[in-house]
């Protein structure tokens, strides 16, 4: 009598089986849902990484046209010095 006490019923038994075989496979799914999201947020890293990099390039491309175009100017302003003292 102790021992059938004890014991589960066979559909009980199946349920808590079924039930933690659901548990695991979604144990399973929040894993691999979890490494998608890091396996993401590498990748988006990378680029912001390298945009970061783009913006410096970006920004010395503008200094150096800046610095041309004072050049330039300096240039045509003692060019119109010397046509205007003839």
């Amino acid at each position: 009598m102790e021992s059938e006490r004890g014991s589960l019923p066979d559909f009980l038994r199946a349920e808590i089986l079924a039930l933690i075989f659901a548990l695991l496979v979604q144990g399973a799914g929040l894993v691999w849902w979890g490494s998608q999201i890091t396996s993401r947020v590498t990748v988006l890293e990378a680029k912001a990484i390298a945009a970061s990099h783009q913006a410096e390039d970006i920004a010395r491309i503008d200094e150096r046209t800046k610095s041309i175009d004072e050049a330039i100017q300096r240039v045509e302003h003692r060019l119109d010095g010397q046509v205007n003292a003839k």
